[in-house]
């Protein structure tokens, strides 16, 4: 039998959990390391949706990208979202694993996905953790484009409907940073500035970080936070079929994008 701990000693392997940042909480957050696992869910959250989904499917195990418990709990009730979802899981005998900041960071990780699914070229580091490792990627696109025509690329190839853009629509795009999810501070800023990116790619671009970005000259793009990171769902499933064949392992059928569009 394949236990919780095979599967996590392989998640190990690909997202090491001493690669994720200081205020992170990765790794088994809900569950028992010896338990027997059958079934595996994916999904980048949970939600009520997901929840009865794994249950539903009779999943012994769910592996998200975003955990659910970040800061201490002093109180588990049903009156709490979190609570509530803490209860079902235990009730239903689940193990709940994340790996959020150290996949971002990893090598083959979700900036890696992100970077080949815009099809760039040149990889290199964006914010260096380590010699080996790096908060976000920064590279080449294979042709030039303006910034509208590179918004507009970005949103094809990521599958979203609206993204926004910061800058002359007329800029010419030919070097870009990137760093999935929420990670639009100003230091991220002016070190894709400093190494050269026309554009730097990310999610959750609030209003008065647009204005800090302008103000040294830094086209941005705001691709969503769930656009930018979905994408690394479908990888991990890849990943262990190609090492567990005996497991059932189900990608979410649940849509997490909570926002729509107004046309």
């Amino acid at each position: 039998m394949i236990k919780c701990i095979d599967i996590i000693e392989k998640m190990e392997e690909l997202a090491p959990q001493s690669l994720a940042l200081e205020w992170d909480n990765v790794g088994l957050l809900l569950g028992n390391y010896e338990k027997n696992i059958k079934k595996i869910l994916l999904a980048l959250d949970i939600n009520d949706d997901v929840l009865k989904e794994a249950i539903l499917q009779k999943c012994d195990m769910i592996i998200t990208h975003h955990p659910i418990i970040f800061k201490s709990i002093k109180k588990i009730t049903t009156y709490d979202t979190i609570g509530r979802y803490i209860i079902e899981i235990i009730k239903n005998d689940i193990c709940l694993f994340s790996a959020h900041t150290n996949l971002d960071i990893c090598n083959n990780g979700l900036n890696d996905i992100l970077f080949h699914t815009l099809e760039l070229e040149n990889k290199g580091h964006l914010k260096e953790i380590t010699n080996e490792f790096s908060l976000g990627r920064i590279g080449d696109t294979k042709t030039s484009y303006t910034l509208k025509d590179f918004a507009k690329f970005v949103s094809e190839k990521l599958d979203v409907d609206i993204v926004r853009f910061v800058g002359d629509e007329n800029a010419k795009i030919k070097k870009v940073a990137l760093c999935g999810g929420a990670s639009s501070d100003r230091e991220m800023f002016y070190i894709a500035k400093n190494k050269g990116a026309d554009v730097y790619i990310t999610g959750d671009i609030r209003y008065h970080e647009s204005y800090d970005a302008q103000a040294i000259g830094l086209n941005l793009i705001d691709a969503t936070h769930f656009a930018t990171e979905n994408i690394v769902i479908g990888h991990i499933k890849k990943y262990l079929d190609k090492h567990f064949k005996d497991l059932d392992i189900y990608l979410s059928n649940i849509y997490l994008q909570p926002f729509k569009n107004y046309k």
